[in-house]
């Protein structure tokens, strides 16, 4: 956890100087912007320092002021009606927000302090210091945005409007104001390539600007999709299902959609950020024969591929993995799993791991006959069958694909899964931030502002045991290979 929330910290504030341009370098003299910041980086904060804004608020009427700012540099008041409530009460333009009815602000979003002031109704207790030359720099920077976070996207949307972008499941977005215009319900942000190596942010292939819908839009475009549409291809297909159906499978079908209404949480974006990993990953293989290729892998690679030594996959809906036996695996080895889509995403939702899923594609009716004659030739089921639910599958899930390799008529394949796994491993991946990793770098970089007093903070963790709506235990059924 300390690793990432020192990554968490450094990642804010490369992306602050990126997205900040060249203004702090057209100054050859010390301002007092940089007295300001200097200061903020070595003076232990007093309770001279902070002041206590208390007022009323009906919830409907506006709040009187504008914010700018967000999660990397900051919340500040920029324009305030001296008439208006809080304006009465002691808040004035150049206020840096930390405290909102006794949350902290600092980390936040610039979206998240507009709703924790907007639209409430009662006492608002606000805890802010008066920095005008920080909130100054802050407006005259992107127009005053000043969020900087990554966000993967667990739905998918069309762009409906100029400026607007698509979003895929999968996606990783570079947010850089998360208020556009002061208005909310969209992110304006720069869509990543989620494949691409190189550590630093900088190093990122640069992707469209455009708009994104908020977090708050995105949950409810995922409870609607859900409601309306389901899961694709609920039972999986071919490859996560045994051929001998359960007779309990319609009733659990059921349940799971009874579930998917039931208001469980909903996890439309999650907060990421970019690691080198030190072990070598859990690798899940997708695809026909699966259960032969991971003996296969074991069996020609035994110091660098092994399989988990009890099952993986529980039949529990809230926790349908069981990450004991993965971890039991020595951190030398790529563990071997074979998991329904549903615990793939359970894994890299809500745990620290994060499996390579190589997909192995059959590409066409001839070569999936070539194929099986190798590895299952006494395996009953049709070529073109085989490939139509292989095709099915790739269309409803491929966003869960680290890398798809080709089945060929000679072998070649394996090889390649071997060669693609290895250069997996070295890549920077995208890994989850629970919610206490991210309030926890707040709390860490709060202590510059806030005297030192008990930062007392409600915090809940991003990885939740959510209830998944799992399937059937995923295999082909086909032989291994003896």
């Amino acid at each position: 956890m300390l690793i990432k929330m020192m990554t968490l910290c450094l990642q804010n504030r490369n992306q602050s100087a990126e997205h900040s341009g060249d203004d702090d370098d057209s100054s050859e003299e010390e301002t007092d912007d940089d007295a300001d910041s200097d200061e903020d980086e070595v003076s232990v904060p007093t309770t001279a320092d902070v002041k206590t804004v208390i007022y009323s608020s009906d919830g409907k009427s506006s709040t009187g002021f504008t914010v700018i700012g967000g999660n990397a540099k900051g919340v500040f008041v920029d324009a305030i009606d001296p008439d208006c409530e809080a304006a009465l009460a002691g808040l004035a333009a150049g206020d840096h927000i930390l405290r909102v009815n006794g949350l902290l602000m600092v980390g936040k979003t610039r979206d998240e302090v507009f709703h924790s002031v907007h639209g409430h109704a009662g006492q608002l207790t606000l805890v802010v210091r008066h920095k005008p030359n920080l909130c100054q720099r802050v407006a005259q920077s992107n127009g005053g945005a000043g969020d900087s976070l990554f966000v993967r996207a667990h739905f998918s949307a069309e762009a409906a409007a100029r400026g607007e972008l698509a979003v895929d499941e999968g996606d990783v977005f570079d947010v850089v104001d998360t208020l556009p215009e002061g208005h909310p319900g969209c992110w304006r942000a720069r869509k990543l390539d989620s494949t691409a190596a190189g550590r630093r942010s900088s190093d990122l292939p640069p992707g469209p600007l455009g708009l994104i819908p908020s977090r708050s839009r995105a949950d409810q475009i995922v409870v609607k999709q859900n409601l309306t549409h389901g899961r694709p291809n609920e039972r999986g297909g071919l490859f996560f299902r045994s051929f001998r159906r359960g007779k309990g499978s319609a009733a659990r079908n059921g349940e799971a959609a009874d579930r998917r209404s039931g208001g469980l949480e909903v996890m439309s974006y999650e907060r990421v950020t970019r690691t080198v990993a030190d072990v070598r990953r859990p690798v899940v293989v997708l695809g026909l024969f699966c259960d032969t290729i991971r003996t296969m892998l074991v069996r020609d690679s035994p110091g660098l591929f092994a399989m988990p030594t009890d099952e993986v996959e529980t039949p529990k809906e809230e926790v349908p993995v069981d990450v004991r036996p993965i971890l039991e695996v020595p951190p030398t080895k790529h563990c071997l799993l074979i998991l329904s889509p549903p615990a793939i995403e359970y894994l890299q939702q809500r745990t620290d791991i994060s499996p390579l899923t190589v997909y192995v594609s059959p590409v066409s009716k001839s070569v999936v006959k070539a194929v099986k004659a190798k590895l299952a030739p006494a395996y009953n089921k049709n070529p073109g069958y085989m490939y139509d639910e292989a095709a099915r599958f790739e269309r409803n899930y491929a966003h869960l694909f680290s890398a798809t390799v080709p089945y060929t008529v000679d072998d070649s394949w394996f090889f390649n899964i071997k060669r693609v796994v290895e250069h997996l491993q070295i890549q920077p991946m995208w890994t989850g931030l629970s919610q206490a990793e991210v309030d926890a770098a707040a709390t860490a970089e709060a202590k510059k502002y806030l005297p030192p007093v008990a930062l007392a903070m409600a915090t809940k963790t991003g990885k939740t045991n959510m209830a998944a709506n799992r399937k059937s235990r995923t295999t082909d059924d086909l032989p291994d290979v003896s």
